[in-house]
């Protein structure tokens, strides 16, 4: 059996979206046998048996500091390297800001490295930053491109963001989709509701869309009744409840409900009839597919989604309506059409429940422990 040191830059306890790929590949290398080192920020619960915990700073990606903490991890991580005795077969690093443990420890210890990356060319972090910021941004960019040429392997979420990195590092990068657990995310069986729900969840973001989604909302209401159930947080929550607070429309119809833990968002999600996830056209959002569209496709909701590229790799006109994600009217005809003709709704709702059957964790999963196993 394998001994494996997976570096994480987020938090790996508890369950989150941001972690649940990575919790999923671990849980099956436990089963298996494997002997696991799992360096990461601090965890807030138990960790499985046969994974020996270093912990390394705390990171919240939802904090106004997050960029500091992220730093402070990544600067931290080296120190660890004392601490990891003897062989390892491969490092698996996910993230960004431990790739210089990585790095050392895969030369030191003559194995494999692994990169798993959420984006690449810092593409989310690009926009609306300090001059302090820049100048880190640019050190790490030279340093990205030399860890990024040095893994054995590079791990993407999309094929989009694989076509980047072979065009800006000439680089192919796996692509392993960041796919829902079909085991927690599938349709449930609920009673009849008093007035249909539009549905929302993750970070609250400016580039997440949520302000072209509450305006949408406004004209819609004007020719149909609906609630809309915004899930998360992020640093515009207040913002958007201030909007909200401000709108004769919306005051009585929105309803934000902070921060879910994970294992309750299916729960949620079944109370909904359709969702609407419109991220700006920013360069984060062209490559990177956000993951609760799959959360949506296995729970069998019908989705208004921005037409870009990276979402069109797992949704198209065939199982989704796809809008302009600055356009507020379409995306409001776009949730007015859904919630009016329930023959689209039908089939685009059994659509995506039949592409979730394919495109799911655990198949997802089995494609990334074949990677891992075959890069030596």
């Amino acid at each position: 059996m394998s001994r494996i040191a997976f570096i994480h830059s987020n938090p790996l306890y508890p369950t989150s979206g941001e972690n649940i790929r990575t919790r999923f590949l671990i849980d099956i290398l436990v089963r298996e046998g494997h002997k696991i080192d799992l360096i990461a920020p601090q965890c807030s619960s138990s960790l499985p048996k046969g994974v020996n915990y270093y912990c390394v700073s705390n990171v919240d990606r939802f904090s106004k500091s997050k960029f500091l903490e992220y730093l402070k991890f990544a600067l931290f991580c080296p120190f660890q390297l004392s601490r990891l005795k003897g062989k390892y077969d491969f490092v698996y690093c996910f993230g960004f800001a431990g790739t210089a443990l990585a790095v050392l420890l895969s030369k030191i210890k003559k194995c494999p490295l692994i990169c798993d990356f959420y984006e690449v060319d810092f593409l989310e972090f690009r926009e609306g930053v300090g001059l302090f910021f820049k100048i880190i941004f640019k050190l790490a960019i030279i340093w990205e491109r030399k860890v990024i040429t040095y893994a054995d392997k590079l791990i993407v979420l999309s094929k989009a963001l694989s076509d980047y990195a072979y065009q800006k590092f000439n680089v192919r990068a796996a692509v392993v989709y960041d796919a829902a657990d079909t085991s927690i995310f599938k349709p449930i069986k609920s009673s009849a509701r008093e007035r249909k729900t539009l549905i929302f969840h993750g970070g609250i973001e400016a580039r997440d869309g949520i302000e072209n989604l509450l305006k949408a909302a406004e004209l819609a209401l004007m020719d149909i009744d609906f609630d809309l159930l915004i899930i998360g947080k992020g640093s515009c929550l207040k913002k958007y409840k201030d909007y909200v607070q401000r709108s004769k429309v919306l005051k009585e119809r929105v309803t934000f409900t902070g921060w879910i833990d994970y294992g309750q968002i299916p729960l949620y999600l079944n109370k909904a009839d359709i969702a609407v996830v419109v991220p700006q056209d920013k360069a984060i959002n062209r490559y990177v597919i956000p993951r609760k569209l799959y959360e949506y496709m296995s729970c069998g909701i019908p989705v208004v989604a921005s037409n870009l590229p990276a979402i069109r790799e797992v949704l198209d006109e065939s199982n989704a309506i796809l809008v302009r994600p600055d356009d507020i009217k379409e995306i409001a005809k776009a949730i007015q059409l859904y919630f009016k003709d329930k023959e689209i709704f039908r089939l685009h709702s059994q659509r995506l429940l039949v592409k979730s059957y394919q495109l799911n964790l655990e198949n997802e999963c089995k494609r990334l422990y074949s990677i891992v196993f075959n890069i030596k």
